[in-house]
């Protein structure tokens, strides 16, 4: 249920697809790892036999702080 601030029409504005040109592509670095796994599958390795995909292919998070979630509900501190 919206609060009673939410301003009429917002909800069926809020809710239309983004156009293509708006949607987030994925990084290099994501894509490189992909094809990595995706190679590994093609040799008939499991994703229980990739392990830890940090160790295996060289990505580190280590050191990154964590980013903040999305606020998943509109107007949240005021929902009740």
């Amino acid at each position: 249920m919206l609060p009673k601030a939410a301003p009429e029409g917002w909800l069926a504005e809020w809710s239309q697809p983004l156009p293509e040109a708006e949607w987030a592509k994925p990084s290099e670095e994501l894509t490189d790892l992909s094809r990595q796994v995706e190679a590994a599958y093609e040799r008939g390795e499991t994703f229980l036999d990739l392990g830890p995909v940090e160790e295996r292919f060289g990505q580190s998070g280590a050191g990154e702080a964590p980013k903040p979630a999305y606020r998943s509900v509109p107007f949240a501190a005021h929902s009740g």
